[in-house]
């Protein structure tokens, strides 16, 4: 009878552990979406407390908002050393945004971290498998290189390609002819598919180069379309305000591809 009375125990162990998690769970589901409330009407201080509660319970969304808040200054004391903490917890929970930010810091050593290519690549593939295509072209350019990586023309055109068949405009400037022949031609750029994940990728390249303060929610209002125009304008483009082929490649072009460059 011991036997029966000890699996007893173990089972009402067991049911009491899940049932933690479940409301672990649940309660940092609820301080996420009450933070995304309060960060709509910009009430940010109050916003941030609730997306750091929701991130000690293990919510990457959460983990991702406060790294972000933390990282540039949004509604918060900026804090680089808590800020790429929160986004590394984010990133090895495979939250692609959290991933992608992560590998394109650790590339070009931003953030006080000093740069590291082999990591930075690891981080990059996590957000790539989540079907971020910002990551798919970087780890398409540092195949092509051998910069992180051991050059493979091969395994370079299977992420371009990998790309292209998300819609992204592929730069005429890589598609060499040891890219094509390895691979499909890239299927056209079609601007009017998945609008939002575009509008959601170029607010994320704005804020990184400090012309996008808001949050990157895909909808292409008043402040993005500003730094859209500003940027543009910045960089000798027709400030037309529009999130294009044009203004796509610049923004790679800028936050991944240049810094890298200069360390080859």
């Amino acid at each position: 009878m011991n036997w029966k009375r000890s699996l007893i125990r173990l089972g009402l162990i067991g049911c009491l552990l899940v049932s933690c998690g479940c409301v672990k769970t649940v309660t940092g589901q609820y301080y996420n979406l009450r933070a995304d409330q309060l960060y709509g009407k910009n009430q940010k201080r109050e916003a941030f407390e609730m997306y750091y509660q929701s991130a000690q319970q293990g919510v990457a969304e959460s983990q991702y908002m406060v790294s972000q808040m933390l990282l540039f200054g949004d509604g918060v004391q900026t804090n680089s050393i808590e800020g790429m903490h929160w986004l590394e917890k984010a990133g090895q929970q495979d939250h692609a945004e959290a991933a992608r930010d992560l590998g394109i810091y650790l590339l070009n050593g931003e953030f006080d971290r000093p740069p590291d290519p082999q990591r930075g690549v690891w981080f990059l593939e996590r957000a790539a498998a989540g079907k971020d295509t910002f990551s798919m072209l970087t780890l398409g350019y540092l195949y092509l290189t051998g910069y992180g990586v051991t050059r493979d023309t091969q395994t370079a055109a299977y992420w371009y390609g990998q790309a292209a068949q998300y819609g992204e405009p592929v730069p005429q400037a890589w598609q060499d002819a040891h890219i094509l022949a390895a691979t499909k031609a890239p299927a056209p750029f079609d601007a009017k598919s998945d609008q939002r994940a575009r509008v959601k990728r170029a607010q994320t390249g704005l804020k990184a180069l400090g012309y996008y303060k808001s949050g990157v929610d895909g909808l292409a209002g008043p402040g993005t379309l500003a730094a859209v125009r500003q940027f543009q304008k910045d960089q000798q483009l027709e400030a037309n305000g529009r999130i294009d082929v044009a203004l796509m490649r610049r923004l790679y072009r800028q936050i991944v591809f240049q810094p890298i460059s200069g360390r080859m």
